[in-house]
Formats: structure tokens, C-alpha cells, sequence
């Protein structure tokens, strides 16, 4: 899973979570004077459960996107181009547009977007030929 992906499930669990502690406010109870009603606190504790758990998920998401975000920088920083590093930390880790990154750099979008593209094309060669002599050394072992 993307950092992209990520920080959208945090922002979807924080909007439902919201939502969710909305209706624990006392504005959010409304009684109608014609039908005989539940008690609300009969879903109050259900809602609160809810809120808990969605606190929980969104806890380990965010740890979850830090630790990814320290390996994708790690990963990035092997690169020999500069730009590349740069334009590929402000897209994937800083999640800013491509317009950001382009203005950020000074660079057309166009010619940013061919920054980006030759350095998801070296990282990935670099991170495979990682792959390939951890593979190798751990053949070794044996």
C-alpha cells in the first residue's frame, strides 16, 4: 500500500470518525412527541465502540505511513541524481502535485514529469538489483 493510499484511508477513517462523534454531542439527540422513542444511550456506548476502534485504525495507520515513508526515503536517497531524489520525495513521501513539485524545482510540468519517470526507472533498477544481491548473499548462507 501507497503513502497516497495511506494518508486517503486516514483522511476516509477521520471523516467517519468525525461523523460518528457528531452524533454523541447532545444536539445530535432529537426527540419526535408523537412515537414512543429508545432511550438514545441505548446506541450511545455502540457509537463510542465505533469511535474507539476507528481511533485504533487510524493510530496504526499513521505509524504505519511514518515507517513507509522512512523506507521510501532511505530508498530514495540511493539515487545519484539529485532532481530525481528531490522530485521523487516531493510526489510520493510529501504527496505534493506535480504542479507543486514542478514549481518547487522551476521546472515545467512536462519536464518534471520525465524527472519523475526516469527516477521511478532508476530506483527501480536500483531496489531490483538490491533484491537480486540480497537473494544472492542469502544463497550463500545455505
Amino acid at each position: 500500500m501507497s503513502v497516497r493510499w495511506t494518508s486517503s484511508l486516514i483522511r476516509l477513517r477521520t471523516i467517519k470518525r468525525n461523523m460518528l462523534q457528531s452524533r454523541l454531542l447532545p444536539k445530535a439527540i432529537t426527540y419526535d412527541g408523537d412515537r414512543v422513542q429508545t432511550s438514545p444511550s441505548d446506541t450511545m456506548s455502540e457509537i463510542a465502540g465505533e469511535v474507539l476502534d476507528l481511533d485504533k485504525q487510524i493510530e496504526k495507520l499513521i505509524v504505519s505511513k511514518q515507517r513507509k515513508i522512512e523506507k521510501r526515503y532511505t530508498d530514495i536517497a540511493q539515487l545519484d541524481d539529485e532532481m530525481e531524489r528531490i522530485v521523487l520525495a516531493g510526489y510520493y513521501l510529501e504527496e505534493l502535485s506535480m504542479y507543486d513539485v514542478a514549481d518547487a524545482v522551476g521546472y515545467s510540468y512536462q519536464h518534471t514529469c520525465r524527472i519523475r519517470k526516469n527516477g521511478v526507472m532508476h530506483l527501480s533498477e536500483a531496489l531490483q538489483s538490491r533484491h537480486y544481491e540480497n537473494n544472492e548473499n542469502f544463497s550463500d548462507v545455505k
